[in-house]
């Protein structure tokens, strides 16, 4: 941790130098992925937002599928979101975007087993509750590493 405090008199280089770094360490905000996290759970999603905020990641953090849907596909990077919600269902909103947006990166996230929601036929990134910071940090860089699904539309004949 880092603490900076005002200095006593004018600003040295050194200090200058020392709080650019400090400013450069930090990806600009149109660098960063940004995530959409879907989480129901009020505690639940301010420590994913913030784990992610902290691992380089820009995030907007809604309560509801139905908060969700408000925001256009290409507004973010990749659409997280928990399966089990009030309304709506992740897997219904993970379609509803897709459907929309072919090309569009989502990732599923329960507590409960994959199968209670998917079938096999749901070719649907996925990770179960609990996850370590790390893990969630590692599947959404894999998923954004990923190149975009090419709609049907867009692919040679």
């Amino acid at each position: 941790v880092v603490v900076l405090l005002p200095a006593d008199g004018p600003a040295t280089a050194s200090a200058e130098a020392t709080a650019g770094a400090v400013l450069r360490a930090v990806p600009p905000p149109e660098a960063r992925p940004h995530v959409l996290v879907v989480e129901d759970e009020g505690s639940v999603r301010e420590l994913m937002a913030g784990a992610l905020e902290r691992h380089g990641f820009a995030v907007t953090a809604v309560g509801s599928a139905e908060e969700a849907v408000g925001f256009a596909p290409g507004t973010y990077d990749v659409l997280l979101t928990d399966i089990s919600l009030p309304g709506m269902n992740g897997v219904d909103l993970a379609k509803r975007i897709l459907g929309a947006a072919p090309a569009a990166r989502v990732m599923l996230m329960s507590g409960y087993a994959r199968e209670e929601y998917l079938t096999p036929a749901d070719d649907l990134p996925f990770i179960g509750k609990p996850f370590t910071t790390r893990a969630i940090v590692d599947r959404l860089r894999s998923i954004l590493a990923e190149p975009p699904v090419a709609s049907p539309e867009s692919r040679p004949a």
